[in-house]
């Protein structure tokens, strides 16, 4: 029988403060794995624990040389002492670091933030161990911080990564499922991946019927203004609703599910469709942007209900496709040649998802497991 279990498993309490940090290493591919450092008040280890086999999942269906892993501290993001938490946390795994695990960028822990802790720690870089194990060695690194900054229209590869495979699974799920166009989509969340989805799916001629984030909801039949939504973001980075027009404001952030529409994507927390919202979804499909995103419970609605949900670890690998894919693979650091590996990639894996569920019947999400190695699978 093949052993599921997580490979490494860290939980360590600070002797001072009593804040924890986790790192789960769930599997390792060519000695190495990869996966972002979170940050929230709530975070817990079954949730890392469930972030680092989701980030094995999608390093596979990306066809990444990389095992997943993810790292996260239980503090407060708004702390301002928060650059010496992480930094302590990261000295303390830092032989881990620099032997099988490269970490980056994740909920409320910035690039700039995590080189600079990463340099604090003693790290060469925070993706040290990718490049003492690549023939591309710190060239690719610093190739990688390079194309990390590049701009794409109004936004940065950084909101860019994520958020075109995101895109390259609805248009790809949406043609097979046969849902038409141009699509009316909703999005939960307006941060990196969400305000990117929204900047490439107007682009391409769709209509942005709802957006929320943690501050509201707002609609247009007819379809929101990228440019709007964007002068719209205060300080906080949430839309300030006084910048938005009164006609357009829907109410709560959770309104956004009662929004009709063709694809609802979710770019927001992990576990963001529960049962009670699933059941309020008016959406032909859903797309998981964010990690987690459909509870079990929410995922058992929506299959009882007929709709698809397009499952995250197919979606959402752009975030870890860009660093496999310039510091292992040697992508070169050009914008529109990046965005094309990730979306192509994406795509691929989405047009065997559906097309395997089509043929053997079963939910997206089931197709997406059965197609994985059998010690992928749940």
């Amino acid at each position: 029988m093949t052993d599921k279990s997580p490979i490494l498993q860290i939980r360590y309490v600070d002797p001072d403060e009593g804040w924890e940090g986790y790192l789960v290493i769930d599997s390792l591919v060519n000695g190495v794995s990869g996966g972002g450092l979170r940050v929230t008040k709530t975070v817990d280890f079954d949730e890392v624990r469930g972030l680092a086999r989701a980030m094995s999942l999608k390093n596979h269906v990306m066809g990444l040389p990389l095992g997943g892993a993810k790292s996260a501290v239980r503090y407060d993001p708004a702390a301002p002492e928060l650059p010496d938490v992480l930094t302590k946390f990261m000295r303390h795994i830092g032989p881990i670091c620099q032997q099988m695990y490269g970490w980056g960028p994740d909920m409320n822990t910035p690039p700039d933030l995590c080189d600079s802790v990463a340099d604090r720690a003693g790290m060469k870089s925070r993706h040290m161990a990718l490049a003492e194990r690549s023939e591309h060695g710190y060239a690719g690194v610093d190739n990688y911080n390079r194309a990390l900054r590049l701009q794409v229209g109004p936004v940065t590869m950084t909101e860019a990564r994520t958020a075109i495979g995101v895109v390259g699974a609805t248009e790809c799920a949406a043609k097979l499922l046969e849902l038409g166009g141009p699509l009316r989509v909703a999005i939960q969340g307006f941060g990196s991946v969400g305000s990117g989805a929204v900047y490439f799916l107007d682009q391409r001629g769709h209509r942005i019927v709802g957006v929320a984030d943690a501050g509201g909801a707002y609609k247009k039949a007819d379809g929101l203004d990228f440019d709007t939504l964007l002068a719209a973001k205060g300080d906080n980075r949430e839309i300030d609703p006084a910048k938005v027009p009164e006609a357009q404001r829907a109410g709560a952030p959770d309104a956004i599910f009662d929004v009709e529409c063709d694809v609802l994507i979710l770019a927001a927390l992990s576990g963001a469709l529960t049962e009670e919202r699933a059941r309020r979804v008016r959406a032909k499909m859903v797309v998981e942007g964010g990690n987690l995103a459909v509870t079990d419970a929410g995922a058992a609605v929506l299959a009882e209900r007929g709709i698809p949900s397009v499952p995250d670890f197919i979606v959402n690998g752009g975030g870890i496709g860009i660093v496999s894919g310039v510091i292992q693979l040697g992508w070169k650091c050009d914008a529109d040649y990046i965005l094309e590996q990730i979306e192509s990639r994406v795509a691929a894996a989405t047009e065997r998802t559906v097309h395997h569920a089509k043929q053997h019947g079963g939910t997206l999400r089931e197709a997406a497991y059965a197609l994985l190695p059998e010690r992928l699978r749940p």
